[in-house]
């Protein structure tokens, strides 16, 4: 009787530091997108809570559980259904912060859209991010052979996600064979001391012809490329995202899934389309 006693004062001291803020106001984050995307929201909707000074309530998404982001905060309940508001600028947030003390003590809730422009890493330490950006599961690797750099290699295909209409219009998350090639040939041009080992991480169902073609567009016997064998676009979501941090370097197109990676890595170069062989080159899609 006495644990069931103190178990029910810990849980209504908790629902009291959740709830009763002098303002009543929640931050949580918005389900927009897939993984990367997820993720993003998720650390723009903390930054955005620990800017306003109120509690962060998470709203769970596909594989939130894998990070121990999803024991770090109290999850979304039925208790959190006041007013909704969405913010998406930065002027908007701004706003919200100069006005919230004449906020009603009605509960409001602020949903951060991921179009919002905001610096997580000055309201967020790296140390932080890192910490809830750690998969609960011990991930093992990259391996990549004695004397060799690695290199993360995001090849995005769109294979298994992706519409057709999409891959044809959004060419910067879509670049072509011919764009990692050259970032590749970039790289090793500009190490050619250095033996680099590529790995390929992708969502196309068979590897090895991504490997066969970009070996026949690349020059340089200082590059050898591995890929995993058997590959679906819906495996290996979590473990990839944290082998690709790992890497020495990392290269990648438009795309959060590849961006989380280069956030919570420490890549001594992350090249994409504003860097490595289209620094000072203009882009052209496909190319």
């Amino acid at each position: 009787m006495r644990n069931r006693i103190v178990a029910c004062a810990a849980l209504a001291i908790c629902v009291a530091n959740i709830t009763n803020t002098a303002e009543n106001v929640f931050v949580t984050n918005l389900l927009l997108g897939r993984t990367g995307a997820h993720l993003g929201c998720y650390l723009k909707a903390k930054a955005v809570a620990a800017y306003l000074d109120v509690p962060f309530v998470l709203t769970p998404f596909p594989y939130s559980k894998e990070f121990k982001l999803h024991t770090a905060d109290p999850l979304w309940a039925k208790r959190h259904e006041g007013k909704k508001i969405v913010i998406r600028t930065k002027k908007q947030l701004e706003k919200i912060k100069s006005d919230l003390d004449k906020l009603p003590t009605k509960q409001v809730t602020y949903q951060v859209h991921g179009c919002l422009r905001i610096n997580n890493g000055q309201l967020l330490s790296k140390e932080e991010k890192d910490r809830l950006l750690t998969p609960i599961k011990e991930i093992d690797g990259p391996h990549p052979p004695v004397g060799h750099a690695s290199v993360a290699v995001h090849v995005r295909t769109g294979g298994g996600f992706d519409s057709k209409h999409d891959i044809a219009t959004q060419p910067e998350r879509f670049p072509g064979i011919n764009y990692y090639a050259k970032q590749i040939q970039h790289l090793a041009d500009t190490h050619p001391d250095k033996k680099l080992w590529c790995f390929i991480f992708t969502d196309h169902p068979t590897p090895e012809t991504i490997v066969d073609t970009l070996a026949k567009l690349i020059n340089a016997p200082n590059i050898s490329m591995e890929c995993r064998k058997k590959n679906r676009h819906n495996i290996n979501i979590i473990e990839d995202i944290i082998l690709m941090s790992r890497c020495r370097y990392l290269i990648k197109a438009k795309s959060s899934y590849s961006g989380m990676a280069a956030i919570i890595g420490k890549h001594e170069a992350v090249l994409d389309l504003k860097s490595g062989a289209f620094l000072n080159e203009p882009w052209r899609p496909g190319k």
